[in-house]
């Protein structure tokens, strides 16, 4: 099976896919939302809340992709250019 974007769901369907999928209680589908969008976590491994079980079963199944700024560019009346890429996270 194909590992997915945990990113690419939205929160109502991160929720159903942890109940279905994962096995687990609505509350873990909060606090993962949590550390990938307040906290910024760049791996499972970094969220400390969840259970050594769930972080295996988020990385068989999930990888966290992220976004890696490749070029910034400031002009002197203080536009910003930003050249950025995808960043996947195994």
């Amino acid at each position: 099976m194909d590992k997915k974007s945990i990113k690419s769901f939205k929160y109502d369907d991160l929720e159903k896919e942890v109940i279905e999928n994962l096995n687990e209680k609505k509350y873990r589908a909060k606090q993962i939302y949590e550390w990938l969008y307040r906290k910024k976590a760049e791996k499972f491994e970094e969220m400390t809340n969840l259970s050594k079980e769930l972080i295996a079963k988020l990385n068989e199944n999930y990888y966290i992709d992220n976004l890696e700024i490749l070029k910034k560019q400031v002009s002197r009346n203080c536009f910003t250019n930003t050249s950025i890429r995808k960043r996947r996270k195994y």
